[in-house]
């Protein structure tokens, strides 16, 4: 009951204060919260008409676009980002795993989580995406090599343990890989991927 009473009070405070993209991302993150994603997408694409140039306007835009399935707007948006940021790491690195997932352009995914990565040096969501395109382009040392040091810095990780399995066991590190999944399954034992391995 209180989501749907902060929702409707938030709709009058924006029919009030005119279309306020503070106010609208307000909205859409109490939206995207209660996986309403259609409507959160709703709202974030009136903040964006309203004419925001906010980076993380298009940001959220683009990850709730991706929530939503909506798999056609999510590089655009994240396109816009880097018009608007240049040097904005997330967006250059979810551009660049989104295209390594679907098994595209690998050099050009490459590239854009390498610049991210210049960016941010440290970030374990990075080395994830840098290991999971040397996978995706058949260089396993070298993608077990980045997801170590992913899964060093971020050890509860159920994606990036299961991604670090995924490349022990393409190099026939089988007792290795095993290890990893049952660590990624401890974690998230839901994920039915992991059950098939």
């Amino acid at each position: 009951g209180r989501l749907d009473s902060t929702i409707q009070q938030l709709n009058e405070a924006i029919k009030a204060k005119g279309e306020n993209p503070e106010l609208l991302r307000l909205l859409a993150s109490i939206y995207r919260e209660a996986k309403k994603y259609a409507e959160a997408v709703d709202v974030l694409e009136r903040a964006v008409k309203a004419g925001s140039k906010d980076p993380e306007l298009y940001f959220l835009l683009g990850v709730v676009y991706d929530e939503a399935k909506m798999e056609d707007k999510v590089l655009e948006a994240m396109k816009k980002v880097l018009e608007l940021d240049p040097a904005h790491a997330n967006a250059l690195n979810y551009i660049g795993y989104s295209l390594a997932e679907k098994g595209e352009s690998l050099n050009e995914a490459e590239d854009y989580i390498k610049r991210a990565l210049e960016l941010k040096p440290d970030s374990a969501h990075i080395l994830d995406s840098l290991g999971w395109v040397y996978y995706k382009k058949g260089q396993f040392g070298k993608a077990v090599a980045e997801l170590e040091k992913a899964v060093k810095l971020l050890p509860e990780d159920p994606v990036v343990i299961e991604h670090l399995g995924d490349a022990y066991l393409k190099n026939n590190l089988k007792q290795k890989a095993l290890k990893s999944y049952e660590g990624a399954f401890k974690i998230n034992p839901g994920n039915n991927s992991l059950k098939e391995k």
